[in-house]
């Protein structure tokens, strides 16, 4: 999730599931960052700080920001987490934590993203399944769609479909590459597909973009 305004703004979150966010860049000039039963914190500068919001907790915060804030935010459903049931995770009594440094967790954290996009970004050329993806953090199909676009603001197919158009454009730039071969090489069908959809994505054809570059 990524703020793309210096403008003032408020947020708000509750939910039947555990929030956790590692906020990787946070500066703002002046507000504050309340999870329900802790005090309100107005630190100024919260970059890689994690907060951990437990199920039905509320999470509140009005900022104006100085810096974009960039956050990964991981949505934990504790009926579905696959762990030992003798351990009592879904009845736990998690609390919560604001603006806290646990690296180890951190690292967690970027892991379960990175797996996920790196596993795209090195099979760009064929056709994933969601429920692949789904696997790869133990998540169920339904759970992981919903965390993917609340983490990346779009669904894995929107995101994936553009990872592609970047891959073609960086191929594009070498004048001598058909537009036939980048189709292939992106993971399109045909040349029909691939310049529908890089049309959709940018507003130009393949040889338009290229016509650009020169």
């Amino acid at each position: 999730m990524q703020i793309i305004s210096h403008e003032h703004f408020e947020y708000s979150f509750k939910q039947q599931r555990h929030l956790l966010i590692a906020v990787e860049q946070g500066v703002r000039y002046d507000g504050e960052t309340l999870v329900e039963g802790l005090p309100a914190s107005t630190v100024h500068n919260y970059s890689h700080k994690l907060i951990l919001v437990p199920a039905g907790r509320r999470l509140f915060g009005t900022q104006n920001p100085r810096l974009l804030t960039r956050s990964i935010c991981l949505y934990i459903d504790p009926q579905t987490v696959p762990v030992d049931p003798d351990l009592g995770f879904a009845a736990a009594d998690l609390q919560p934590r604001l603006l806290f440094e646990d690296s180890s967790l951190w690292q967690t954290v970027l892991k379960q993203q990175r797996r996920v996009i790196d596993f795209m970004e090195e099979h760009l050329a064929e056709a994933i399944s969601l429920n692949v993806l789904a696997d790869l953090v133990r998540l169920s199909p339904y759970h992981f769609l919903r965390s993917f676009k609340q983490s990346f603001g779009e669904p894995p197919h929107r995101y994936y479909t553009v990872r592609r158009i970047e891959r073609a454009k960086a191929l594009l730039a070498n004048p001598r590459a058909s537009i036939t071969g980048i189709a292939i090489d992106a993971g399109f069908g045909g040349t029909s597909a691939f310049s529908a959809t890089f049309h959709r994505i940018t507003g130009q054809t393949p040889s338009d973009y290229r016509r650009s570059l020169e």
